[in-house]
Parts: structure tokens; C-alpha cells; sequence
């Protein structure tokens, strides 16, 4: 799945509370980066960062919280009328303040 499915799609999401962790592409964060999904559990800190390594092992940075991705949609789509946009901003707060 690519950054834009799943922001489309995030009504889909059970658990609010997942990590979104996303490849790069020549740097950045772009529409059509892949992402992988971490859900939060009740899993030992150990277990929770051997999974987070294997992902940065395979090209994947930590990119927002579910819930932090929920709450930006609400607020954005009241200023901004386009998806692209949306997720523009989103990224944006990802790369520059998260």
C-alpha cells in the first residue's frame, strides 16, 4: 500500500494507536511511498523495537501515528479543498515536525 491508500482508506483503521512507518524516495516522503504498519500492542518495548528495526532494516522511517493522521484530516479538510493538498500538508508536518 502506498501513503496516499492509506490516508484515503484510514477510516478503515481499527486501532488509532498503530504507527505508520513509510519509504523515502530520493529522501522524502512522497504520495506513492510505501508504508507498513505497526500496531501497538501490549507487547514487551523489546519486542515493539525489534519490530521497529527490522522495518528500518528494510528502508522504512517512522512517518506519524494513526490518530495524529486522523485529527489532521479533520482539521485540513475545513482549509483546504483537494487531496493532494491534504496530503501535502501532512507530509510536510511529518518531515519538518514530528
Amino acid at each position: 500500500m502506498i501513503l496516499t491508500e492509506f490516508i484515503e482508506n484510514i477510516h478503515n483503521v481499527n486501532n488509532d494507536y498503530s504507527l505508520l512507518f513509510a519509504k523515502r524516495i530520493n529522501g522524502q516522503f512522497l504520495h506513492n511511498s510505501e508504508i507498513a504498519i505497526l500496531d501497538i500492542s501490549d507487547e514487551e518495548n523489546n519486542v515493539m523495537a525489534n519490530r521497529i528495526e527490522a522495518l528500518k532494516s528494510l528502508g522504512f522511517d517512522y512517518f506519524l501515528e494513526t490518530f495524529l493522521i486522523k485529527e489532521m484530516l479533520e482539521d485540513l479538510s475545513e482549509n483546504f479543498s483537494n487531496a493532494d493538498q491534504i496530503i501535502n500538508h501532512i507530509i510536510s508536518y511529518a518531515e519538518n515536525d514530528a
